[in-house]
């Protein structure tokens, strides 16, 4: 038997925020690991493609890169000085981040849930997910959702969104609405409590 329970978000440090103003062209993706699975690689083609468009485009990757896929495509791909790299943020700084980008985006091509989805959206940030794993489940009907691997559809989601400020205040405003009644841990947290309490009840 499976009852599934969504992860919550501290919606106290992921929100909204006034006093920070979103950048104009900056996408923002975390990178904990730089691994195929993460497809980090995909949005750095993307995002290679998209600067053949929209040249003064910026994208910043929360975490650090490591040598594999990714590294290389970077390198290839003359994207050495078109991306930013932050690491070792506190919580307070990652919200920030969130808030000050255009557009989030999880290139993953799988999760079991999608975390910094969830976080992004939180703070009102429009984001764009793809079909991997569990992301559509993630973004709902708020965030876009892009077929997994496909660097081209990213870029043109992407290419969309940042030339759209009116689309972008839409989105975001889904995404948050969406975040604080699925991610909302004073919602989330009593379900976890009648599990358990169903689960310790239970005959042995």
């Amino acid at each position: 038997r499976i009852l599934p329970i969504p992860l919550g978000v501290d919606q106290a440090t992921f929100a909204p925020s006034a006093a920070i103003s979103r950048a104009p062209q900056r996408i923002i993706t975390t990178a904990s690991a730089d691994t195929p699975l993460k497809g980090l690689h995909i949005l750095f083609e993307a995002f290679h493609l998209l600067l053949q468009e929209l040249p003064e485009a910026e994208l910043v990757v929360i975490g650090k890169l490591r040598k594999g896929r990714a590294k290389k495509v970077w390198e290839t791909r003359g994207l050495k000085h078109r991306v930013t790299f932050k690491h070792d943020l506190s919580r307070e700084d990652l919200a920030d981040a969130f808030r000050a980008a255009t557009v989030a985006v999880t290139p993953s091509l799988y999760e079991g849930f999608g975390l910094p989805a969830a976080e992004a959206m939180s703070c009102g940030t429009p984001v764009i997910v793809t079909t991997g794993g569990a992301l559509p489940e993630v973004a709902g009907q708020a965030g876009i959702i892009v077929p997994k691997g496909d660097a081209a559809a990213l870029a043109r989601e992407m290419i969309n969104l940042l030339q759209d400020p009116a689309r972008q205040k839409a989105v975001g405003e889904a995404c948050l609405h969406r975040a604080r009644a699925e991610f909302n841990w004073e919602r989330i947290a009593p379900k976890y409590l009648a599990l358990f309490e169903r689960a310790m009840a239970a005959p042995c």
